[in-house]
């Protein structure tokens, strides 16, 4: 999904980017002047318009006029008033917060604005459904998962730069994934898409910049896995 975020406090512009950096498959961009967003709203529309009223070259609002537009508003001031409150819900497809918010309250605004299946490809890959970090639920392609480690009750998911956290036991994950995915530990379940070498003598995988054991009781099934993989 691209969002398109109107802001011309950049303190604010790496608060919405920290926000929203749980939110899976989203494309940031970011605009910090009315004639620069109005550029980038002609050139290449996004799936949702995250936008400040108050802009140093003029008021937010001038923006989206235009009945024609398909793609949700969310509007954001510091400034609580009744006036921006009318003048904004005003505008078609378009609801209000005020700063400062939480990570959350932009979450659930995106979530009521965007409309269930309105950027869903067809053959969307195979998701596991992860925590964030503020424990809200998102949709994890397969794809996207280098390994996964057991944890206590919960596993640890990560991807190249993030963790996510699933509470379930690695036996009950193993069963839900697909052939890709591979037990090499007790602890450990790799992708082995991402597997770039093995190591027998030290007993361990490399996936991804990141060095994993290779467990006893999984060794033969790992080796037997990963030859047919690993050049």
């Amino acid at each position: 999904m691209d969002i398109l975020i109107i802001e011309d406090d950049k303190v604010w512009q790496q608060q919405l980017e920290l926000m929203l950096d749980d939110l899976p498959e989203v494309r940031l961009d970011f605009a910090g002047t009315l004639e620069e967003a109005r550029t980038k709203l002609l050139t290449r529309p996004p799936h949702l318009v995250v936008s400040d009223i108050l802009l140093t070259d003029g008021i937010g609002f001038r923006l989206f006029t235009n009945t024609d537009r398909t793609y949700p508003v969310i509007f954001m001031t510091a400034y609580a008033s009744h006036l921006l409150l009318d003048q904004a819900l005003q505008i078609s497809n378009s609801t209000f917060i005020v700063k400062p918010f939480h990570g959350l309250t932009l979450i659930a605004a995106i979530r009521a604005m965007v409309k269930p299946g309105t950027v869903t490809k067809l053959g969307a890959p195979k998701q596991l459904e992860v925590l964030g970090k503020f424990k809200q639920k998102i949709a994890l392609a397969y794809d996207a998962i280098l390994y996964i480690e057991a944890d206590g009750n919960y596993m640890k998911v990560y991807t190249t730069d993030r963790v996510y956290s699933y509470k379930s036991s690695l036996k009950n994950l193993t069963a839900t994934l697909d052939d890709r995915f591979l037990q090499i530990h007790k602890s450990f379940i790799v992708n082995t898409d991402f597997v770039k070498r093995m190591d027998l003598t030290a007993g361990i995988i490399v996936t991804h910049g990141k060095t994993l054991p290779i467990g006893r009781a999984y060794r033969r099934n790992t080796i037997a896995r990963l030859t047919r993989i690993i050049p």
